[in-house]
């Protein structure tokens, strides 16, 4: 009897729980994007209503829980991380609610190259040194863009059907604004450009000539600080003629800065339109996070954001503390993605996709910050160079010879003569059209030694054809590697009917005396605007961060100075004087500029003989610093100290350290005592350059020879003019033998002589001075054996 009652209970408590699930209501779901790839973040929110107040019961994906995919959830949205262990491909997702609310989503990973290792808090680190990428090698992989995505935008959007007046449908306020036509919110229609960070939408109104820009960064989550942050947009117009700098402040009085080719015009309407910051939510984004509006006049033609930067978000799970930016770009991020547009006048087609050459930048590599850009036609090709000046040059002006050179030949004379390049910050561009053939010779004037062949190369990123043909472009310094290039995404280096060839050479340009690493490639182009990147080696010519590779020699520009009479360093001088158990000072700065070198840190490697004098201490430099103090480090072992840093990049010069030394005699009156060492440079990893630091002998007195009195020694004229004769006057010298040296302030011999004296009588020589430049020099006397028995600065002057 009992067990044939429970069969009821059992069934109606499956019927009740049947019942339960097949009530479930589904709500309709928006997701800030469908295409993703590993590491993107989706933000789901509901269309309508507050369904998620209720809580979350379940995530499921591909049909398995996933709740370690959620990376927040609350009243009004959630956001998922794509993990790497889902394949390429569709996935199906749902979202499970308490009280029986479910709804369902889907998303597409697209096999995106990850031309860069982001770090964990990838765009939510203030700091600028660290929220970009790291920089990418490109030596032994050649990897094709595969995120592109094209939309075609109407005047106006969607809902401007007659394409006139399209002005009606904006207001620059910083928010999509509510019911501006038909009761629809701004921006309804106008399909986004969906980035790493952001929605960027665009709007050209043709009758209007306006162009209207709304970044609608989702990233900005944050606290920031009015007085101090701001987006800033680089980009270019009408075929890179115009050039922009656009920067919108958080704070309304700041307003909106625009510069137009160097130019302040924020105040001149016939360019400006208006711009505005907002924080509120979006068409995607239906929470609150910051948003910039603005709206430009310009022409039609190409348009190209070459970068914009914004606000860094607040991770969930970090106290939300207020962001206060700079100049500097503290607290701003780069967007990581490139825009182009054809601005036309019936709307836009715009374009958005990888970069060849990313923010975090290439290995060893120096990106030319000029963006190359103009027209090519039939009968001419246009080039704006780094002072937006317009260049035009003829086509087909030369036959051509792909060699990485200036030929000059028997076949070809004077090729690239009658072209006038473009100048940008560290190359010349030479570009010549010809029966649809894009000829480029890119001089790239920093490397001015050869490069690295096994791993250097040169990366050009081209759009062509009014923005229709993206090009990645690889010339390889190694002649056993081929050009590679790729048009769109595709590999299509072996294609002979796009690729030409491509080579690298070290010539000497026309006017330079020195040669400089040469890069030159054909393509079959489309004609139309252009736009043209590169990056090449940098001045230590190695092109990756592989440790494997020794450091460069380079040029001295560190050397150890002493402190003169006013306690501050004085002049290099290969020879400081001391007495046993007094303590040397020697200060090691910097002679010359080290920008050019490009370096961010800096090691200083000092070697000592610890026979003759003994490491006391090492401190930064408080005044003049080349180094910040607070990334000051030192490491001491016997007969070496070790000390590191990184370099301040405002200063070209200053000092880096002073060391200090105890000396004591040394085992041998005669050893020398000498100090001496290395400093290197690096980039971002790794120590790339090294000189040979100047050495410096220490002379302990107590150990030198009764010294004559200076009434023994007599030197004439000094100063002296160069030519004529220095004479040396013994009186009364001890020994019957010396050697009299004459050093520069470098420490190397200028003159030399020896001489024969007699003991207690007069003796007299003289040394030529022909061979000496104007300047100081020290003249040493010193004994058969060793001892020095006299020192004196010697003066050199022109007649």
């Amino acid at each position: 009897m009992d067990r044939e009652m429970k069969n009821p209970f059992i069934i109606l408590s499956l019927f009740f729980l049947l019942t339960n699930q097949l009530l479930s209501i589904e709500i309709e779901l928006l997701t800030s994007a469908y295409e993703v790839s590993y590491g993107d973040v989706i933000i789901i929110m509901p269309k309508s209503g507050k369904y998620f107040n209720v809580g979350l019961k379940s995530f499921i994906c591909d049909n398995q829980e996933r709740k370690d995919m959620v990376l927040s959830f609350n009243n009004d949205l959630m956001k998922i991380r794509i993990p790497t262990d889902l394949d390429v491909g569709t996935h199906f997702c749902k979202i499970l609610l308490k009280d029986n609310y479910e709804g369902n989503f889907s998303f597409r990973i697209i096999k995106k190259n990850k031309l860069y290792d982001e770090p964990d808090d990838y765009g939510y680190n203030p700091d600028p040194t660290k929220n970009k990428p790291k920089p990418i090698n490109l030596s032994n992989q050649t990897i094709p863009i595969s995120y592109r995505k094209t939309v075609f935008i109407p005047t106006g959007g969607y809902l401007n059907e007659n394409k006139e007046n399209c002005s009606k449908l904006h207001k620059i306020d910083g928010i999509f604004t509510d019911s501006l036509v038909n009761n629809y919110p701004e921006w309804t229609g106008v399909t986004p450009l969906i980035g790493r960070f952001s929605n960027l939408y665009l709007d050209y109104c043709s009758s209007d000539r306006i162009l209207y820009v709304m970044n609608d960064w989702r990233l900005g989550n944050g606290d920031y600080d009015t007085n101090t942050c701001y987006n800033e947009f680089e980009f270019f117009t009408e075929n890179g003629a115009k050039k922009w700098i656009v920067k919108v402040w958080n704070n309304f009085t700041k307003g909106t800065e625009v510069f137009l080719n160097g130019v302040n015009v924020s105040k001149d309407t016939n360019y400006v339109i208006g711009g505005r910051y907002g924080y509120s939510k979006s068409l995607l984004v239906d929470t609150p996070h910051t948003l910039w509006e603005f709206g430009i006049k310009t022409n039609t033609g190409l348009f190209t954001m070459r970068l914009y930067r914004d606000e860094v978000g607040w991770l969930d799970y970090t106290p939300k503390v207020r962001v206060v930016c700079n100049d500097e770009g503290y607290g701003l991020i780069y967007e990581p993605y490139l825009v182009t547009a054809n601005l036309q006048d019936n709307g836009i087609t715009a374009l958005i996709n990888e970069r060849y050459i990313p923010i975090g930048g290439i290995q060893g590599m120096l990106v030319e910050p000029h963006t190359y850009s103009g027209i090519i036609a039939k009968d001419s090709i246009v080039i704006y160079d780094k002072d937006q000046k317009r260049i035009k040059n003829s086509t087909c002006q030369s036959p051509h010879k792909i060699d990485g050179k200036f030929t000059n030949d028997s076949l070809i004379k004077n090729e690239w003569k009658n072209i006038i390049p473009a100048e940008g910050r560290y190359s010349l561009l030479f570009a010549d059209y010809c029966n649809g053939i894009l000829y480029i010779l890119n001089d790239w004037k920093v490397a001015k030694l050869e490069p690295f062949q096994p791993n250097c190369y040169n990366v050009f990123e081209l759009y062509t054809g009014g923005g229709s043909e993206h090009w990645g472009i690889i010339v390889f310094n190694d002649p056993g590697k081929k050009i590679k290039v790729f048009r769109n995404g595709v590999d299509v280096s072996d294609d002979k009917n796009i690729v030409l060839e491509g080579a690298y050479g070290f010539d000497i340009s026309p006017g330079d005396t020195m040669p400089n690493c040469i890069y030159e490639f054909a393509i079959k182009a489309n004609e139309g605007p252009w736009h043209l990147f590169l990056c090449d080696p940098g001045p230590s010519s190695f092109c990756d961060d592989w440790e494997g590779l020794p450091p460069r020699e380079w040029e001295i520009f560190c050397f150890p100075r002493v402190q003169d009479e006013n306690n501050k360093p004085g002049s290099y001088s290969p020879f400081v004087f001391s007495n046993s158990g007094d303590s040397i000072e020697l200060i090691f700065g910097n002679s010359s500029n080290y920008n050019k070198y490009f370096a961010k840190k800096v090691k200083l490697v000092i070697e000592y003989d610890s026979t003759c004098c003994t490491f006391k201490d090492a401190i930064p430099i408080t005044t003049n610093s080349l180094i910040f103090n607070s990334s000051f480090t030192k490491t001491v072992t016997e007969n070496k100290i070790t000390i590191e840093g990184v370099l301040d990049t405002t200063k070209p010069c200053g000092d880096i350290a002073k060391v200090t030394f105890n000396t004591h005699p040394a085992i041998e009156p005669t050893r020398k005592c000498k100090i001496t060492g290395k400093i290197f440079l690096a980039n971002n990893t790794h120590y790339i350059i090294q000189s040979q630091l100047p050495e410096v002998e220490v002379i302990n007195l107590q150990n030198s020879g009764q010294e004559f009195p200076l009434s023994y020694v007599s030197m004439y004229p000094n100063p002296i003019n160069k030519g004529n004769d220095l004479t040396i006057t013994f009186y009364n010298s001890p020994e019957n033998s010396y050697e009299i040296s004459i050093y520069d302030l470098k420490g190397k011999i200028a003159v030399n002589k020896t001489i024969q004296t007699k003991s207690n009588a007069l003796s007299q020589t003289t040394l030529p001075t022909g061979i000496l430049e104007s300047g100081v020099y020290l003249l040493i006397i010193k004994s058969k054996t060793g001892l020095i028995y006299y020192t004196n600065k010697l003066i050199v002057v022109n007649n």
